[in-house]
């Protein structure tokens, strides 16, 4: 069976989303302990890391409107090939650390971000059809999950081959990251970033198609409510369910400058509208919560594993070795629970609702909560520790299992907020609605970096704890009033039916 081209060009936005945050996410279970390494040179301070990241998390969050004019005045395979560039300059500075160059190609990155992921979802609507838009983002989020149980890999063979290689540096710097190893990986990511962003580069844009899409489905131009989804909807984190597929958006990117304002304006008060009902407010509250999560799972726990030398001193297991397991497991469970209810959602959904779901995610991040805060010292977010955990001794498969439980509970929750905002949203409401899960998430991802280091682990774990409870009662009240008003209309249109027979 011949595979359709707008997958085959899919496939290949996939693998160039796979190379760049191959790259980035690696690096970013890394970062703060790569950067305290340095900290006695005088090159960075201490927690720059967590810096870092707040602030690619809150460029990401004020210049995010700033992405739709961007892609259209650029295109959409320029605009993916600038927002790759920007990973690949940030990678770049790790090879000639230089403070103010991080915290300013943090910044820049927070941009290419907004830019590149706004591009993938314009790409993948030009690419799609009704009929392939589950099959197509499904296959998109497959290999975006991919790439972080890979990264886990490579940065185990990196350490278990550098350290066998390098055994007296190894023996002079610990568990910090030596020079030399810093310089290895992030020129292997640099180099990994720029691969990807050839192969954004090359994506074929097949005009023609696009335009016999539209006029196959009788239409001259989009107007600026269709123009709206492609440009501002992040279909490629649209696991399964319907997509809001245009037909083209492809003439946006010639349209002139008096359509993009409006087209600006309406989004900006769309999204404000939609931001006042009970409904997304409520939703707000999941939303947030998984901003927290993302900042604990990608640096704050992973630091906390590194920072905790009693892995090392009595059970034998370099803190970077443990770093590495530690991002594969993440990723087993992030990819785990994505196939489970993500591309084989239509089976599983059958039997659990989107609110069981939520529910099991949380009841596993719960138990990860508890056992990380009875088995790691609080400290270990903040710096190297010889403390004991709360309650009990630090065991290395309770630290792999916690991060399994929170990969899974977190692709748990992720899946059923799209499959919840796809379902209970028009098709012109949806743009709205992702652009709010979105500025919720990465403005609290933003400010959770931001208190990272001031506050140690406990309180980290205290904030993840109250609120995967009230995300969870906020999630399943919107889902069940919503089911509930579905019910009655259709009672209500039986009746009238009755009524006229």
């Amino acid at each position: 069976m011949a595979i359709n081209s707008q997958t085959l060009h899919v496939f290949q936005l996939g693998i160039g989303f796979f190379f760049v945050f191959l790259a980035f996410n690696s690096q970013g279970f890394i970062e703060e302990s790569v950067l305290d390494s340095f900290v006695a040179q005088g090159v960075v301070k201490r927690h720059d890391g967590y810096t870092s990241l707040a602030i690619i998390y809150a460029s990401f969050t004020l210049l995010n409107i700033a992405a739709a004019p961007i892609v259209g005045i650029l295109g959409t395979r320029w605009a993916l090939l600038f927002g790759a560039c920007t990973y690949a300059l940030f990678q770049a500075g790790f090879l000639f650390l230089n403070r103010f160059y991080l915290f300013g190609s943090s910044a820049l990155l927070g941009l290419g971000a907004a830019v590149i992921w706004t591009a993938q979802g314009k790409y993948l609507a030009l690419n799609s059809e009704p009929e392939t838009a589950g099959k197509h983002s499904g296959l998109f989020w497959a290999l975006s999950q991919a790439c972080q149980v890979c990264g886990g890999i490579f940065l185990l063979i990196v350490f278990l081959l550098h350290q066998h290689s390098n055994p007296e540096e190894h023996y002079h710097f610990g568990s910090n990251f030596a020079p030399s190893t810093v310089k290895l990986l992030y020129a292997v990511f640099t180099g990994i970033t720029i691969l990807g962003a050839l192969i954004l580069g090359l994506l074929p844009l097949n005009g023609e198609n696009v335009g016999n899409n539209r006029r196959r489905h009788g239409e001259d131009s989009p107007s600026p409510s269709e123009l709206l989804d492609p440009i501002i909807n992040p279909i490629s984190n649209q696991p399964t369910g319907e997509a809001n597929i245009l037909d083209d958006v492809n003439g946006t990117d010639n349209e002139p400058n008096n359509i993009l304002t409006s087209i600006l304006s309406m989004i900006t008060e769309s999204t404000l509208t939609l931001a006042k009902t009970s409904k997304m407010l409520l939703l707000s509250i999941p939303f947030m919560y998984t901003g927290i999560v993302v900042s604990f799972w990608s640096s704050i726990y992973p630091t906390s594993i590194a920072n905790t030398e009693l892995f090392q001193l009595n059970q034998g297991v370099d803190p970077k070795i443990l770093l590495a397991l530690n991002a594969i497991i993440q990723g087993v469970g992030q990819s785990s629970a994505g196939l489970l209810f993500g591309i084989f959602g239509v089976r599983t959904t059958k039997i659990l609702t989107k609110s069981n779901i939520v529910l099991i995610g949380s009841f596993l991040q719960l138990l990860a909560y508890s056992a990380i805060f009875a088995s790691i010292p609080g400290d270990a977010s903040l710096g190297k520790t010889l403390e004991e955990g709360y309650l009990i001794y630090p065991r290395i498969w309770i630290a792999l299992l916690s991060g399994f439980l929170i990969g899974f509970g977190d692709s748990c929750w992720n899946t059923q907020i799209f499959s919840l905002l796809i379902s209970h949203y028009s098709q012109h409401q949806s743009a709205s609605s992702f652009s709010l899960f979105k500025f919720y998430q990465s403005l609290l991802t933003f400010l959770a970096f931001l208190y990272a280091s001031l506050l140690s682990l406990y309180w980290h774990l205290l904030f993840l704890f109250v609120g995967s409870i009230l995300a969870l009662f906020s999630f399943i009240f919107v889902e069940r009033t919503s089911l509930q008003t579905t019910i009655n209309v259709d009672i209500s249109e039986e009746q009238q039916q009755h009524d006229i027979n």
